[in-house]
């Protein structure tokens, strides 16, 4: 299992697993496992959705604020390789996705031009670009 770093917020911490709004993290207190979808990270909390808890689907699908200090969470399935707000960059563009789906686009703020971006090679990690970290507000 990975270790998760801490940050002095769930925020924070979201940011230094490379967390994102739409990911699944499941974690366990000792009493079955719990899965949360993340909705929103903010600049010190999070909200999340609880899907399950130790195998049951939970009845009330509400989002509510959630803490991260209480188990050691990993990511859960997978995750979109690209999302609306993420930033990618291949020297010297900077492109912020604004559409993800059969065409995946984005505008440069360097060169001010709109890019296609072929999200099969950036899955699998081929190809020029590659993910910057984005400010804390552009998920929330």
């Amino acid at each position: 299992m990975d270790t998760m770093q801490r940050g002095a917020s769930d925020a924070e911490t979201c940011r230094l697993n490379g967390w994102r709004v739409g990911d699944r993290l499941v974690g366990n207190e000792g009493y079955g496992d719990t899965i949360i979808r993340i909705t929103a990270i903010g600049e010190h909390a999070i909200l999340a959705v609880a899907e399950s808890h130790a195998g049951t689907p939970t009845e009330h699908w509400r989002e509510n604020m959630w803490t991260l200090t209480c188990r050691n969470w990993r990511l859960h399935g997978q995750r979109d390789p690209l999302q609306p707000g993420d930033v990618i960059e291949a020297n010297p563009c900077q492109v912020r996705i604004t559409e993800v789906g059969r065409a995946t686009w984005g505008w440069c703020s360097v060169c001010t031009n709109t890019h296609i971006i072929d999200a099969r090679l950036f899955e699998r990690g081929r190809g020029p670009w590659r993910l910057t970290p984005a400010p804390a507000s552009a998920h929330a």
